[in-house]
């Protein structure tokens, strides 16, 4: 868990526009799971996409106002 190889594998398979960040709450710390994904060496627009803009898009949920 909070690793940067499995993640990106995961990426590698199906691309990083189908992947969605989430936890496995209360069976891991919610305080480690997002200190991992701020801190993994990721692009900032693939971190937007993997922390958010996926499942906003798949959800079709409106854009966060500015």
């Amino acid at each position: 868990m909070f690793s940067a190889e499995p993640l990106m594998c995961a990426m590698s398979a199906p691309g990083q526009n189908r992947i969605m960040f989430a936890t496995d709450y209360p069976f891991e710390p919610l305080d480690e799971a997002s200190e991992f994904i701020d801190h993994v060496a990721l692009a900032e627009n693939v971190r937007a996409a993997i922390c958010s803009d996926n499942a906003r898009r798949l959800l079709r949920l409106p854009d966060p106002v500015a």
